[in-house]
Order: structure tokens, then sequence, then C-alpha cells
């Protein structure tokens, strides 16, 4: 049955859609994990940012795979990625829950789950952290995709909102500082915002890890 499977639907590379295996050598060459820095220059301070591959074009289709196909394979390959720059984050700047970047509620509709919430339950089992997920849309944003650095931080000031630390406790008795994790850091408007909108509501912001990095736009 599996080889009639795979002679009716043959897998294909999720990057370059090459007929063999779920990623071809070539691609996988361009996805290799590392620890690249950045900081995170905000109101509130300034943050290290640590994030595990170059966007590339093969990093967009390995990402988008995930977000927008739903495809396990993807999931994986982020999960992989992610799980040892946590892990070397925490090494570095010391342990915390993780919280994740919210995705827009017609984002979740469309794809029919919460992408990155289920790749960070497998990142936070590897490393024996928490999941904490506190931020939330207050109100409706724009696909950052197309806009510019400018229309970026202006669709994304004041959007996030966090419940209170001491509501939280309620549920918890300890509640740690955060890492902030992304799929993907750009200009890191987002990641402002969601800075500022924990210092709000009472948490301390260790800093934050993402799977990718692109460079910023103008």
């Amino acid at each position: 049955m599996r080889s009639l499977t795979e002679l009716l639907f043959p897998s294909r590379c999720i990057a370059c859609s090459k007929l063999g295996i779920s990623i071809c050598l070539d691609c996988e060459r361009s996805w290799q994990p590392s620890i690249y820095k950045k900081e995170l220059i905000t109101p509130n301070g300034t943050y290290p940012v640590l994030s595990a591959i170059p966007y590339s074009e093969i990093a967009s289709k390995i990402i988008l795979s995930s977000k927008e196909n739903n495809l396990s394979v993807a999931d994986q390959l982020i999960a992989a990625a992610i799980s040892p720059t946590v892990k070397y984050f925490c090494d570095q700047y010391g342990t915390g829950v993780l919280v994740p970047i919210p995705s827009r509620k017609s984002a979740i509709r469309k794809r029919g789950r919460n992408f990155l919430m289920e790749i960070l339950e497998k990142v936070a089992q590897d490393n024996s952290l928490n999941i904490t997920p506190v931020l939330f849309h207050v109100r409706a944003v724009q696909d950052q995709s197309k806009l510019n650095q400018s229309q970026r931080r202006i669709n994304i000031t004041d959007a996030l909102s966090a419940d209170s630390k001491n509501q939280v406790r309620k549920f918890r008795e300890n509640i740690e500082p955060v890492i902030l994790v992304d799929d993907l850091m750009t200009t890191g408007s987002t990641l402002v915002e969601a800075v500022r909108a924990l210092h709000s509501a009472g948490y301390e912001v260790k800093g934050a890890v993402t799977c990718a990095f692109a460079q910023p736009l103008r």
C-alpha cells in the first residue's frame, strides 16, 4: 500500500517541488539552523533576539508551507530550528516562559489552526518550558507582508495587549520572565509592540527567538 501511495502521490520537496523526498538535499543546504544574534531596541530597553535561519526563498516556502498548507514536515523543520535556538537563549540569558506572537483571528480561521502554537508545543516539550499565550489583538491589523517599515510600525502600534500578570498568576503560582517567539523577524515592529504590551501588563521580557530573520525593509 505504501508503494502504491508513493506511486499515486509522489513526494516532492516542499521548497522546490522536486520529486523525491520532502526536502531535497539542495534545499536542505540552505536550511541549516545556526545562531544569529540581533538587538531589538524599544522604548522599554534593548533586548537580544536570536534567530535560526537567514530568510531566503527556500525559508519563505518552508514557513508558508507550515502557515498556509499545514504541512507537518514544514512544522517539524521549523520546530527543529527553533528548539536549539531557545535552548541557547536560555543558556545565555536565562530561562522563561514562551509567549508566541499571536496570529490574526481571521488568519487562524482561514488556516484552521494556530500554527505557531502547535510548533511551540514541541519546542516547549524539548526544552522543559511552559507556553503562556497571553498576547492578543485589541484591534484589526493588516497582513504585514506587503507593508514597508513605516507602514508596519503604524499598522501594529497599540494593536496588542496582554492578560495581566496578576490575572495569570491566579492559575499558576510562579510567572517566569517572558521569551517571545515568532516565525520571522523583518523590521522588528511586531516584537517592539509585543514588548510594550507585556511591560504594560507587568511582565519581565528577556528577549525573543525567531525561526528566521530578514533584512530590514525601508
